[in-house]
């Protein structure tokens, strides 16, 4: 079994949401979580008026159409305000439960800007073999 030394060999990094000004919820991609170890969301929150506010969910599935389904305990960004925007902010979810994970998000109040990407990883460092990223640039330094 060959040893991995980069990030991008034991993980595979995807838009969730792509960027855009909302003031309404807006719902992220369902990710199969099978054969990962965990998730990491990381959310970019940008530009906020003055009264706006920013909250984020990750909720699990057994399927992937979410008809049933569960908010994840303490999985939760809540009411981020405007003096903490153009920061970044992270949930990651360790070995979910349930088979399928998406984010929800809601701005609340007034348009924000934001992006979430998420992060699907394996602890062992060997993807699943479906596994891939539309490009991937690796630099190694001497």
């Amino acid at each position: 079994m060959p040893m991995h030394n980069s990030l991008a060999d034991s993980t595979l990094i995807a838009v969730d949401i792509a960027s855009q000004i909302a003031s309404a919820g807006v719902n992220g991609t369902a990710f199969d979580m099978q054969g990962w170890d965990g998730i990491c969301y990381v959310f970019n929150l940008g530009a906020m008026t003055a009264s706006g506010t920013f909250d984020a969910r990750i909720m699990a599935s057994n399927t992937s159409a979410f008809t049933v389904n569960s908010n994840i305990t303490n999985a939760a960004l809540t009411q981020v305000a405007n003096t903490s925007n153009t920061n970044a902010f992270v949930i990651d979810v360790y070995r979910p439960t349930l088979r399928y994970i998406k984010s929800v998000t809601t701005p609340a109040v007034a348009n924000t800007q934001f992006a979430v990407t998420a992060i699907r990883y394996r602890r062992s460092g060997i993807l699943p073999p479906t596994a891939s990223a539309l490009q991937t640039v690796k630099v190694a330094q001497n």
